[in-house]
């Protein structure tokens, strides 16, 4: 089993691949439906992300460049999701080990 470890100091971690994998699948996870929600919301409430932003600069304009850069940051992130989606379908296609541990309980019975 490959293992990445920390040598940053005493707090050194050992990780396995598969459970690096499946942490990064899960994480991946909770951004896509972060995702999802979030179009979901704009598109019941009728306005682009840029007019969002648009309105949070009004209400705050001496935050403008920090929330120019957040929105640049979600846009980088809704352009990448596709290519992520299909990214971390091909590893869970890859790698069935790694699956979660109770289908894999379930696998035993």
């Amino acid at each position: 089993m490959e293992t990445l470890v920390n040598d940053a100091g005493d707090d050194s971690v050992a990780i396995g691949l598969p459970e690096l994998d499946r942490r990064n699948r899960l994480s991946w996870a909770l951004v896509k439906s972060e995702c999802d929600r979030l179009e979901k919301s704009l598109l019941e409430k009728r306005i682009t992300l840029d007019q969002l932003f648009g309105y949070l600069q009004s209400l705050d304009p001496a935050a403008k460049d920090r929330l120019g850069r957040m929105s640049d940051s979600i846009k980088e992130v809704l352009l990448a999701r596709e290519r992520m989606d299909s990214y971390f379908a091909a590893l869970a296609q890859s790698s069935p080990a790694s699956s979660p541990v109770r289908f894999r309980r379930l696998n035993r019975v």
